[in-house]
């Protein structure tokens, strides 16, 4: 763990990038994606011991082109604030919005301010039901699930792999009981695809083959939790954590999503907004609280242990956590972004 002195701040970034982190996606090592309630993007690059270098490289990803008509629909596809992000591959990412679409981008943390990140192509991808909450990819960044409202569709990219088109209607995933508010992805034997739930649940998709199989509630019809599950994590595609808005933590089997839970914390003081493994195999969570990792994902006698409640002495809110091989990137409620050497 880095003393707090050590952690290194990100918040000297323009006014207009400030508002709360809503997500981070890593998109090579030590560079980092930020995106926040302000409606911007920026990009966040840290040395290797997690010292920022620079957090000065905005982009307006809804700035339109063509006639006004063509210009004032593509503005709305692409409305901000952009609430999730994924990186397919090394180069590529796909972007969810307010307006309702999933944009495909591609970037190049080396280049200069104006041309570090470009949409691809004139086709978003959408319409959704709602804004664009969260997107998973699998591994080799060939299929892509987006939310919104009740439905996950499924996106395959092309030959080339850089560009996204939509599968059948019948590869959707969808619900009838809540608003899908985080996803998640086992690659243990097949693919499989959870849903953090509006309603309390976790739902599980054998994504596979077409069309998927809705396997259920995870841990059973009786294993409701009291609070949204807005955070999800699959740890070595074996073990699959969740984190929900009244501050549990839990951990279930992804290879046998119907089985009881085989561990739990006690509740944490306030919402979770995020979860996520680090490489010695601790849980790192996010919320209200700041945050706190445990030892491990498995537990003892079906216990989740606290090995630091305020890692990298950090105890005000946080929104959303990115790792890569080394660093944590941590973005907190007020706007703040930064790095954690999690060695």
């Amino acid at each position: 763990m880095v003393a707090p002195n050590l952690r290194a701040r990100a918040s000297d970034a323009s006014a207009a990038t400030r508002g709360a982190v809503i997500h981070l996606c890593v998109l090579r090592a030590r560079r980092c994606l930020a995106t926040t309630a302000s409606g911007r993007a920026r990009l966040v690059v840290v040395d290797d011991r997690g010292g920022v270098i620079r957090d000065d490289v905005v982009v307006a990803l809804d700035a339109g082109a063509g006639d006004a008509g063509e210009r004032g629909e593509k503005r709305a596809r692409r409305r901000p604030p952009y609430w999730s992000a994924a990186r397919t591959r090394d180069g590529v990412a796909l972007i969810g919005t307010s307006g309702n679409y999933v944009l495909e981008c591609a970037y190049d943390v080396e280049a200069g301010e104006r041309d570090w990140f470009r949409i691809v192509g004139d086709e978003a991808l959408g319409p959704h039901t709602g804004y664009v909450r969260d997107i998973v990819a699998t591994s080799d960044g060939r299929s892509a699930w987006s939310c919104a409202c009740n439905f996950a569709p499924r996106w395959n990219a092309s030959g080339d792999g850089e560009t996204f088109a939509p599968t059948s209607a019948r590869d959707t995933l969808e619900l009838f009981t809540g608003d899908i508010l985080s996803l998640a992805i086992s690659e243990f034997e097949g693919v499989f695809v959870f849903c953090g739930v509006a309603d309390g649940t976790i739902r599980a998709f054998d994504a596979t083959s077409s069309p998927p199989t809705d396997m259920g509630v995870v841990g059973g019809a009786s294993a409701t939790f009291r609070g949204r599950v807005a955070a999800l994590c699959v740890v070595d595609d074996k073990l699959l954590v969740s984190g929900s808005h009244d501050g549990r933590v839990v951990v279930h089997d992804a290879r046998v999503p119907s089985a009881p839970k085989i561990a739990e914390a006690e509740a944490l003081p306030g919402k979770v907004h995020d979860v996520c493994a680090l490489e010695d195999g601790r849980i790192l969570v996010a919320g209200e609280f700041g945050l706190v990792t445990y030892e491990n994902a498995h537990g003892r006698d079906g216990r989740l242990f606290i090995a630091d409640d305020a890692f990298g002495g950090v105890r005000d809110g946080v929104r959303a956590l990115a790792r890569d091989e080394s660093l944590v990137f941590v973005g907190t409620a007020s706007g703040d972004v930064f790095a954690l050497d999690t060695a």
